[in-house]
């Protein structure tokens, strides 16, 4: 049965979030899938789950009905999109980090020969 109080902002906020989070990662999955040459593997994996539970949740009978195969696609979903959300993370992260390194190592030429300057 369908409510009929109105939507308050915040929850359309939050719906809309969700769903931007959800399309920005099913995207992205998939554009990795297509396109990445170091971990090509992950994310077709990553995109077949994300698609394979959409499908499910798509073909399964509707909210109010409790049935398992639209909790594994729910299920399927989300794994999907957490898998992403960290994997991106923690890709932008090394990525990061690997750029803002202190070096330890002097390069310059005052720093090089022996430590002793002989006077």
């Amino acid at each position: 049965m369908l409510d009929t109080q109105q939507w308050l902002p915040v929850e359309l906020l939050n719906i809309g979030l969700a769903a931007a989070v959800f399309f920005a990662c099913l995207v992205h999955s998939l554009w990795k899938a297509v396109f990445d040459e170091l971990n090509p593997v992950f994310w077709r994996r990553t995109a077949a789950v994300l698609w394979a539970g959409v499908v499910i949740v798509a073909l399964s009978s509707g909210i109010e009905s409790f049935n398992w195969p639209m909790i594994i696609g729910w299920m399927m979903v989300a794994g999907g999109v957490v898998a992403t959300a960290i994997r991106t993370g923690m890709g932008y992260y090394r990525q990061y980090s690997a750029h803002n390194v202190r070096r330890t190592k002097f390069t310059d030429a005052r720093f090089s020969g022996p430590r002793v300057s002989g006077r």
